[in-house]
């Protein structure tokens, strides 16, 4: 289970920055 935990903060770490520069490209293109 810690190992899983491990997985999830690594992935985390590498889709985070891509999850964030989505959400500002929605919510610019959303709002125009």
């Amino acid at each position: 289970m810690l190992s899983f935990n491990n997985l999830i903060d690594g992935l985390s770490i590498y889709v985070a920055p891509y999850l964030y520069w989505f959400t500002i490209t929605y919510v610019f293109v959303y709002r125009n």
